[in-house]
């Protein structure tokens, strides 16, 4: 089975910080996490493995400074890392994004699965995963809540509708879009951390990629804008009463509900 994981490697809360000419999130510089959910698909992508054979890969784009992201899942048992990092790449916007991710998928020589997470903790737009599978046309599941099953080259994956549950068979190759709570990803040990400092992270970019369209890409590629990102301003006043003013408070309150 050759399966994929396409992940994203967010600011720490910490580091989040904005251009305020571009709209868009500074990614450079700052400290990064894999995101959350990510971890969820990268497990199930394990398991997968676990249960029958081949190799997990993961996959992301973004800047240099987005490595230990990968660094992550590297360190939990992923065999292989892709960072797609191009000056052209940066502010994509979810098309954009899938377009990308579709140029490098179509230039592997083959895929078995393509695991995703529900969204991410950076943009929570949660379409990513599904508009992939479209631009790819290949079939796709999302919210799946439990890990898959191969039986005679199709994947039986599990979804919850509010009190049921839904069992799909999807034909390979396909992509399947993991829920938060489908289980929790395992922890990282100390003998992973430091295997996954010596693997090899693999770059590609848009000269590496066959048949990539630069148009597609980036923000000239991006179907939606930022026009303005700014932090509110909070102007709104308190008022402390001391205990002995607590007469004062029910006035107030009675006053105000009387009008009300």
């Amino acid at each position: 089975m050759e399966i994929y994981v396409c992940v994203k490697s967010v600011p720490s809360d910490e580091t989040i910080c904005f251009d305020e000419k571009t709209g868009n999130l500074r990614r450079a510089g700052g400290a990064a996490m894999l995101n959350p959910a990510d971890l969820v698909s990268v497990e199930a992508g394990l398991r997968c493995f676990e249960e029958y054979g081949g190799s997990v890969n993961v996959v992301s784009m973004g800047p240099s400074s987005t490595e230990a992201g990968l660094r992550t899942a590297l360190s939990m048992g992923v065999h292989k890392a892709h960072l797609l990092c191009d000056p052209d790449f940066s502010g994509a916007d979810v098309l954009a994004t899938a377009n990308t991710l579709a140029a490098f998928f179509r230039s592997l020589p083959g895929y078995d699965i393509i695991f995703c997470g529900k969204y991410s903790a950076d943009g929570d737009t949660g379409q990513t995963g599904a508009m992939l599978a479209e631009i790819l046309a290949v079939p796709h599941a999302c919210g799946v809540c439990a890990p898959v099953s191969v039986e005679d080259r199709n994947v039986i994956v599990k979804q919850r509708l509010d009190t049921e549950w839904l069992t799909t068979s999807l034909p390979l190759p396909c992509l399947v879009v993991m829920e938060n709570d489908a289980f929790y990803p395992r922890d990282t040990t100390l003998a992973g951390v430091l295997q996954s400092r010596r693997q090899e992270i693999y770059r590609e970019n848009i000269r590496t990629i066959p048949h990539i369209e630069p148009l597609l890409c980036g923000s000239r590629g991006s179907a939606t804008r930022v026009i303005k990102t700014f932090v509110p301003k909070h102007s709104r006043k308190g008022q402390f009463l001391s205990l002995s003013e607590l007469g004062q408070l029910q006035s107030i309150l009675a006053r105000e509900g009387t009008h009300g």
